[in-house]
């Protein structure tokens, strides 16, 4: 449905997975992951940096993974390392691969892994967390979240439409409460 809204570029249902590596002392020991589908760097653009390589990596393997920088120096990880994560927000644990370093431009602490892979693990109920969309032109994104919400509005789950950075500040009033 969304993919049929005029405006609307590009769309890529994530899938929010949580995710604890090592010990758990608390909530600062957990970070955002989530899990996605289709062509990451296209969704993003320059926003998203992450080496040829890595997508490559990533886009082959279906238990691959990029995370950003300070998640990679954190813990010490590198490419090629298989490491398990614990789910905080499903109770699957799911081991990966390190496919290499992924940083937002807002944000170098994320882990992308594959919605398949998780979906799998839960076993194919079809959830998604959320939906990014990718706009045809800027000048249209409050006519598309307008459609976007109208089109959606008959659904069983409520629906919100907002920019990258509604969101994004959303979630860092989240983070900072917690």
């Amino acid at each position: 449905k969304l993919a049929r809204v005029p405006g609307v570029k590009l769309v890529a249902p994530y899938l929010m997975y949580g995710g604890t590596y090592g010990e758990v002392r608390g909530p600062q020991d957990s970070f955002n992951s989530m899990a996605t589908e289709g062509d990451v760097r296209a969704l993003w653009g320059s926003q998203l940096v992450i080496p040829d390589q890595d997508l490559d990596c990533f886009n082959r393997e279906r238990t691959g993974a990029v995370a950003g920088s300070q998640l990679l120096e954190r813990f010490g990880w590198t490419r090629g390392q298989k490491v398990k994560l614990r789910g905080n927000v499903w109770p699957v644990d799911l081991e990966f691969t390190i496919c290499g370093r992924s940083d937002f431009e807002t944000d170098k602490g994320s882990f992308i892994l594959h919605r398949s892979y998780l979906e799998a693990a839960l076993g194919n109920p079809g959830y998604v967390s959320m939906f990014a969309v990718q706009v045809a032109s800027a000048a249209e994104v409050a006519e598309v979240s307008r459609r976007v919400v109208e089109a959606l509005a008959a659904t069983a789950d409520p629906v919100r439409a907002q920019t990258q950075r509604q969101f994004m500040e959303a979630f860092l009033g989240i983070m900072g409460d917690v």
